[in-house]
């Protein structure tokens, strides 16, 4: 009745009556009464005398909760405003009473900021507040809702936006306020997934509606209730469209710009397009300018019914553009077929020139796929066309519409060209097949028809070898013709993979001398074993093989005596290639066995040998491993070979090792970060020397790395 009739401070007093209460009790019992009194205010919808309530216990999240409730429930624009600004105020008091709140913690436990305590000298006035306010006076007295301070940010944000909104929306009928509401529902208790739809269905309808007045407005809206903005949009120019306001419509897509990707954009002005489209072609037209992908572009004119601007515009594209072009066609071959004569034949014409340009399927047929028997049947077909030469481009395009097998097709045909010994027409379908199919596909196809051409006409099956393009399918035809001297001549000049090719030449040659006899074959012998010699491959005198653990462990041995005394280093070579042994760790003893004898001449012929026929990083290995041996007994010679390493790290590591920190540390500073990792390592070894030796020896290693680390 107090709040009702206005008399808060009898009831005021009678509060701070409980709360100084003798016993423990008066905190527990002033929760419990204002509790009560909140909910029975809330339960008979009586929102002013709870507003009224919670503004005395000075809740300022609740009263602004409850200001929202009651603009929720406004009848006019007056009171919407007034409602939402008493919001904003006590939630702004509520953020500034949470930042003194964590202020005070600071100096406080939580047992001494309790708010309950009765203060009588607050409540007769004067004083300041402090942890010990009474729950009357207290800011958070009796807050029955905690928020965080992020929270109450972006409770009062979306209030001004209300705010906004409503001014915004001002000429609307006062009944129509509570659709253009951007909060939950005006009952607290309904909740659920069917009440969070309808909520952000009604945030949507109004940023739809604000696009069309304010632009800026409704894009804050979209982004801080994170909606979805491109569907917005789309709504928001149909309205328009719908409306024939294109000057509005221009604006909207002008304020658009990049706030989303080409493709939605695109979709926007699509879906205004096709309003547009049925009443008003030329507006519809218009708005084809704002598009920005080719596609989009395509797809509109087709709508419009301007095929020669979509064909225009897909005909400058790539591979998609081909399709745009396969679109354009399939829609005049509809009106072909829709309205009748030879009007769209033109159009049909041109889409065909330009597929066929491009070697792509013509809009002729159109693509499906045929079943199993009709494949075969198909494929039988375009097989005696290409046989009897009746029509390439056409036989191209079906094998294009229906998505067949070309390279089976292609072999086929050239089989039965070779088969007929119908040497001109088989030339014309290879010219023909050109770049359609790769080149390893294509020479498969050259192949077949060498192989057919091979046991009884040898002379033409030698004429096809010129059509073919990558080098092993030329040596693999050389020799499938016994011309091991041309294959050899074609394998001799490439890369690996012709070491490789060389390899089979060889091996050929010796299944023919085994098979022979004589000595007809060893000249191709020879010529591939010092091709496979001088680049460091292995010799095909020996076909390789994986031997044994015992075998391996023997031959480690017999390699690493052979190249210690530089018997033979290119057989050694050889035989490690052949049998896959591991060249590094056999160098590498090699290499320590040569340091342990003092033979530096041996050695450094050894590391002249091994050159490039390993990685940098196992050769520096190698010579390391070297430098170990010499280190503790002749440190000269440890030195010089410094000089065969390559990587920089080596070079650092070499010399921490022989203690000369100095140069180390001027190989390490030029580098970049891997460098600056060096000269950690130089500032750490220098550091270990000081702690060990004592004196200010090192100090002036370890103040220059600090100052390159430093930089």
């Amino acid at each position: 009745m107090c709040v009702v009739y206005g008399t808060t401070n009898q009831l005021k007093q009678a509060l701070q009556d409980i709360a100084s209460s003798p016993d423990s009790g008066g905190t527990e019992r002033i929760h419990s009464v204002g509790r009560a009194i909140c909910n029975y205010f809330l339960t008979h919808h009586h929102l002013h005398h709870l507003c009224r309530f919670q503004n005395l216990l000075r809740d300022h999240v609740a009263v602004g909760l409850t200001c929202i409730q009651l603009f929720m429930h406004s009848s006019t624009h007056a009171q919407s405003l007034e409602h939402l600004d008493r919001a904003i105020a006590h939630l702004d008091e509520a953020l500034s009473d949470q930042l003194t709140f964590s202020a005070r913690k600071q100096g406080y436990s939580r047992k001494q900021s309790t708010f309950w305590r009765s203060t009588p000298s607050i409540i007769s006035g004067g004083g300041t507040a402090t942890p010990e306010d009474s729950p009357i006076d207290s800011p958070r007295a009796a807050s029955s809702i905690t928020l965080s301070e992020a929270e109450i940010i972006f409770l009062r944000t979306c209030v001004k936006l209300q705010r906004d909104v409503v001014k915004v929306l001002e000429k609307l009928p006062p009944e129509e306020l509570g659709s253009y509401s951007l909060f939950g529902p005006r009952r607290p208790h309904q909740h659920g997934e069917a009440v969070k739809a309808e909520l952000v269905a009604r945030q949507c309808k109004i940023a739809e509606a604000l696009l069309q007045i304010d632009f800026d407005l409704a894009f804050r809206i979209i982004g801080d209730y994170q909606l979805d903005a491109m569907n917005i949009y789309a709504g928001a120019a149909a309205g328009l469209a719908q409306k024939k306001q294109m000057s509005q419509l221009t604006e909207l897509l002008h304020n658009i710009g990049n706030t989303i990707s080409d493709d939605e954009r695109d979709q926007i002005v699509s879906t205004a397009i096709a309003v547009y489209a049925p009443g008003d072609v030329r507006a519809a037209r218009g708005l084809v300018s704002h598009l920005t992908l080719d596609h989009s572009k395509v797809l509109a004119n087709i709508r419009l019914g301007r095929l020669k601007e979509a064909l225009d515009v897909a005909s400058e594209g790539g591979r998609v553009a081909n399709e745009d072009v396969q679109l354009v066609a399939n829609e005049a071959m509809e009106l072909r077929k829709k309205e009748g004569g030879r009007k769209w034949d033109g159009i049909i014409r041109q889409c065909s020139q330009i597929l066929a340009s491009r070697r792509h399927y013509s809009p002729h047929l159109r693509p499906w796929r045929p079943s199993e028997p009709s494949i075969r049947c198909i494929n039988g077909a375009y097989d005696s066309a290409l046989c009897k030469q009746i029509d390439f481009d056409l036989a191209f395009r079906i094998i294009g519409d229906y998505q067949l097998d070309a390279m089976n097709i292609y072999a086929g045909a050239a089989a039965g060209l070779a088969q007929k010994k119908q040497m001109s027409q088989l030339t014309e379908l290879l010219h023909n097949i050109g770049n359609t199919i790769s080149d390893d596909e294509r020479d498969q196809i050259v192949s077949t028809a060498i192989a057919v051409y091979a046991p009884g006409d040898v002379r033409a099956a030698r004429g096809l070898v010129s059509h073919l393009t990558l080098d092993h399918s030329k040596v693999l035809a050389n020799i499938r013709l016994g011309r091991l001297k041309e294959a050899l001549d074609v394998a001799s000049e490439g890369g690996r993979v012709a070491n490789e090719d060389v390899q089979l030449v060889a091996n050929e040659a010796m299944e023919l001398r085994k098979k022979e006899g004589g000595r007809k074959w060893d000249g191709i012998i020879r010529q591939c074993s010092q091709i496979l010699a001088s680049r460091r491959h292995y010799s095909p005198h020996l076909r390789p093989w994986r031997p044994s653990e015992p075998s391996i462990r023997c031959i480690n041995g017999a390699y690493d005596s052979a190249l210690c005394k530089q018997i033979d280093f290119d057989l050694a070579f050889r035989i490690i290639g052949d049998y896959q042994l591991d060249a590094m760790n056999i160098y590498a003893g090699a290499a320590a066995g040569l340091a342990q004898k003092k033979q530096m001449s041996q050695l450094t012929e050894l590391l002249h040998n091994i050159g490039n026929t390993i990685s940098d990083d196992e050769r520096d290995q190698i010579v390391s491993t070297a430098i170990a041996v010499y280190a503790p007994g002749d440190v000269r010679a440890a030195r010089g070979l410094v000089s065969h390493l390559t990587l920089d790290h080596s070079k650092v590591l070499a010399n921490i090792r022989l203690g000369r920190l100095k140069e180390a540390l001027d190989v390490a500073s030029e580098g970049g970060r891997v460098a600056n990792e060096d000269v950690q390592l130089v500032a750490n070894e220098a550091m270990e020397l000081r702690k060990k030796e004592g004196g200010r020896k090192w100090d002036g290693i370890i103040r220059q790395c600090s100052q390159i680390l430093a930089r």
